[in-house]
């Protein structure tokens, strides 16, 4: 569906509101995810829903993330300590398999061959989004400087961590989706 209008309005109020880093901490932290998504792809000529296609061509939308645990992982395939950190992605992809958790891993690859490959041949199974580096529209939104860089948010969209570097994020991860387990178990059924 094209929508313009409201894509152009998405746009500019999205870049007035991050225009500087002092607003950005002030921005809910799903709205930022979000916007950065839509804003890196073509929104012209998609639904204001969705988002831009991951490597496997499903679409990112705000509807896949609402309620869910999400860790953005920022990477490339020319980091060394990212390469050493995708064992404990990975891991955690298989751990949390079947969760209420959303991992994107975000590549500031420029090659985009060279990281279809690495991916393919390293076995990343989750969703995978080619920025193409520090200058990629969501590498800026978040202005993520260094990498291996990662931001866990929860299901109600909060930033929860942050981190540069292979840090053990496994430990907020499992305390999130427990809250957001213990939540769903005690609300009414609808």
């Amino acid at each position: 569906m094209q929508n313009t209008a409201a894509s152009a309005n998405l746009r500019f109020l999205v870049e007035v509101a991050f225009a500087s880093r002092e607003n950005f901490h002030e921005i809910p932290p799903a709205l930022l995810l979000v916007s950065a998504l839509l804003l890196a792809s073509p929104l012209a000529a998609q639904d204001a829903n969705e988002g831009p296609s991951t490597l496997d061509g499903s679409r990112l939308s705000m509807d896949a993330l609402q309620g869910k645990v999400v860790l953005l992982d920022f990477w490339a395939t020319w980091c060394g300590p990212c390469r050493e950190a995708l064992p404990h992605i990975r891991d955690i992809a298989r751990k949390f398999q079947g969760e209420p958790l959303v991992i994107l891993s975000v590549s500031l690859d420029s090659d985009e061959q060279k990281w279809k490959d690495f991916v393919a041949k390293n076995q990343m199974t989750w969703p995978q989004y080619r920025d193409g580096g520090f200058n990629g529209s969501i590498a800026k939104m978040f202005f993520v400087s260094a990498i291996p860089h990662t931001f866990t948010l929860d299901a109600d969209g909060v930033l929860q961590d942050e981190h540069i570097g292979d840090a053990s994020i496994e430990g907020k991860l499992k305390k999130l989706i427990g809250q957001l387990a213990i939540r769903s178990h005690n609300q009414p059924p609808g």
